[in-house]
């Protein structure tokens, strides 16, 4: 099978992994498959970068006069704001474009066909926001071939925004955003704009659309998107790198202690991202260190963070350590740790939590979105409310006092993972999937021509 996959990068957080998996996980089975990318990082085979943008020649010499403004600023008076007249000029389109809502001027990203050296029996597609992709084109190129979606947040059906929070303006028409900040941030209120040019591009288009979690499903059927069929297709977590481990080991290799007890909290940008509740993390942990721990050493590892250093919140050491590209590292940190914590305030199905399962490490986590399709309460992990740093800092207490418990918790995960997370059942998912979707698009086709 030709397959086709496309995401904003290769390398970054859940969306990106997943759609990396799946595409090397095709070429590991023998199928053709290509991922194109809006921007690489990696060196993932068979896949390269979609050109963004065709600057035509009056473009590329207005961009070396701007350039040449911009270099010459402190000599020459007014330099700076020629240069921007300059750099409007030589991209009139995009400025407009960007001006009046959402920029899809992408012009590249109508030419991804004509970087392939074969034509795809299907298309593939992840997040297509992240500055890359003209999503005018969906009607064109879902014309063309089958086209499949798996949506990772819920930027497809809003007015600007990948996260609705708990707003429900999306579902009738946005207007008036409280959110304008989230990612991707817009500098104005244009969001009914952008949501009505959604709703014209979807109604011109033909969609597969797949959800790692039933949540989000509910919500693409209450939205704009109008797929010919939407299916939910849970994430999977490659078990030959997450499994359980001797946690005595890891931590050798890791250089963590072995006498601590010690936490995890993974997310991509920990720090700053608006989705992921890191004030709640550090409530918890002034809540811990509070508590009559008996001498009891205990460390939190904040995978994911901007910076590497070190603090302390009371008698506990916060460990922050920057993003990891290879899994097999990843993976290491969720062996060796005794507890995994997930402090969101929305989410979709995050694959940090199945991973934790993999790994047998017992998991708490707030009950927002799909965490709570994954986790059975007081079987494979524990919820709490979103916000709630009390209730997170007893059920730690909990575990942490109750290593029986804790093993019960962590076996009971491992065993679904097995059952239910295996990467492979994700592939074999899809690729099943893919065979309908092409052979009812042939027929469709037939009887069209017909």
């Amino acid at each position: 099978m030709r397959i086709l996959s496309i995401n904003a990068r290769d390398i970054s957080g859940g969306a990106e992994k997943v759609a990396c998996n799946l595409h090397i996980s095709y070429l590991e089975r023998g199928h053709q498959a290509r991922f194109a990318v809006g921007f690489k990082h990696g060196e993932i085979p068979d896949t390269f970068v979609i050109n963004r943008n065709i600057p035509s020649r009056y473009t590329r010499v207005l961009f070396q006069v701007r350039d040449y403004l911009r270099a010459k600023n402190r000599h020459l008076p007014g330099a700076w704001r020629l240069s921007n007249l300059v750099d409007w000029l030589a991209q009139p389109v995009a400025k407009l474009n960007r001006s009046m809502g959402e920029n899809f001027y992408y012009p590249g990203s109508r030419k991804i066909l004509e970087q392939l050296p074969e034509t795809p029996d299907i298309i593939h597609a992840h997040n297509l926001h992240g500055s890359y992709f003209d999503l005018r084109y969906l009607p064109n190129l879902s014309d063309q071939y089958p086209f499949v979606m798996t949506l990772h947040d819920e930027w497809m059906f809003t007015g600007h925004c990948a996260c609705t929070m708990d707003c429900p303006k999306w579902e009738d028409e946005c207007g008036a955003c409280q959110y304008l900040a989230l990612y991707p941030a817009s500098k104005r209120d244009a969001v009914t704009f952008n949501w009505q040019r959604k709703r014209d591009i979807y109604r011109r288009s033909k969609l597969y659309i797949a959800t790692p979690s039933q949540w989000l499903m509910d919500r693409v059927q209450r939205s704009i998107l109008k797929p010919i069929e939407g299916r939910v297709i849970h994430n999977g977590v490659d078990l030959k790198l997450y499994h359980p481990e001797s946690r005595s080991k890891i931590r050798s290799l890791l250089n963590l202690p072995h006498d601590a007890f010690i936490l995890l909290f993974a997310a991509s940008n920990l720090k700053s991202n608006p989705f992921k509740d890191y004030k709640m993390m550090l409530d918890t942990i002034a809540l811990l260190a509070t508590a009559d721990l008996q001498g009891l050493p205990i460390v939190l590892l904040a995978l994911g963070s901007q910076d590497e250093k070190e603090e302390r919140l009371g008698s506990i050491k916060i460990k922050h350590i920057p993003f990891q590209s290879d899994p097999a590292i990843v993976a290491q940190y969720f062996q060796a740790a005794d507890l995994y914590l997930h402090a969101a305030k929305s989410e979709n199905f995050p694959n940090v939590i199945l991973e934790a399962f993999a790994c047998g490490t017992p998991v708490i986590a707030t009950a927002v979105g799909g965490i709570l399709e994954q986790i059975d309460n007081g079987v494979t992990g524990f919820l709490v409310p979103p916000g709630d740093s009390s209730a997170m800092a007893s059920q730690i207490l909990n575990l942490l006092q109750n290593t029986d418990l804790r093993w019960q918790i962590g076996s009971n995960a491992a065993e679904i993972a097995q059952k239910r997370y295996d990467l492979n059942q994700q592939v074999d998912s899809y690729l099943a999937w893919y065979k309908e979707i092409i052979a009812d698009w042939r027929s469709m086709n037939r009887n069209h021509t017909h």
